[in-house]
């Protein structure tokens, strides 16, 4: 959990970069999406654990979605519930405007909620229309650097470029829907083909009486 992969030198940083934004673009489903950002990020950004974190910290619902080198998250670890809740509290901030990133600082409050990262950069992803897709977490010993938070800030919205190409959007939503819906009418169409109805025919007609009587009277000519 606590690996470290060797940082780039600056003129490789670049060419890194471009590989990384390259991958992202070849990223086939939301799954392999989120793995390259927690795990491949840590590559090119000097950092020590990357969280990925899935909806708005402002909504219910918003959660520690996925972390470097960690193949499943235990949303009900001790660890993780610590670094939920630290990471909410300081993102909760009344000054923060959502948008940029900001810093987070733990406060070790015992034994079981001890993390050696102390220090980190919540960087948020939002989609075209400013809503929350989710965040990044940069955390480390050390203050992240300014050149580290803009290299991970360009990062950011590419991801958040290819997330928002990933995730279902409302009108496939509605697509689904309104096939469905298709289907279900044409079965009670279907359906109601079965059900007897007495038919009433419109013709022309004429009312003659049953037991017709001519009565006749005389008539004086005059």
């Amino acid at each position: 959990m606590n690996a470290q992969f060797p940082a780039p030198d600056k003129t490789t940083k670049i060419e890194a970069l471009l590989i990384l934004e390259a991958k992202t673009r070849e990223a086939a489903t939301l799954s392999e999406l989120q793995f390259l950002i927690v795990n491949e990020t840590r590559k090119l950004i000097e950092c020590r654990q990357i969280l990925l974190h899935r909806g708005s910290p402002f909504r219910a619902g918003w959660r520690i979605e996925k972390i470097s080198s960690v193949s499943q998250v235990d949303r009900n670890a001790p660890l993780i519930k610590y670094l939920a809740t630290e990471i909410k509290t300081a993102l909760r901030k009344e000054a923060w405007d959502q948008t940029e990133p900001i810093d987070i600082n733990f406060k070790t409050k015992g034994k079981d909620e001890a993390y050696p990262f102390q220090k980190g950069i919540y960087i948020p992803m939002k989609n075209q229309r400013g809503s929350d897709l989710g965040g990044i977490s940069l955390l480390s010993e050390n203050k992240i650097s300014k050149q580290e938070i803009m290299l991970a800030t360009r990062l950011a919205s590419t991801y958040a470029h290819a997330w928002s190409a990933l995730k279902p959007t409302s009108k496939t939503g509605w697509y689904l829907l309104s096939k469905r819906n298709l289907l279900i009418a044409s079965i009670l169409l279907i359906l109601v083909g079965f059900i007897p109805v007495p038919l009433t025919v419109l013709a022309p007609v004429e009312v003659v009486a049953r037991d017709a009587l001519v009565i006749t009277a005389p008539i004086e000519a005059s």
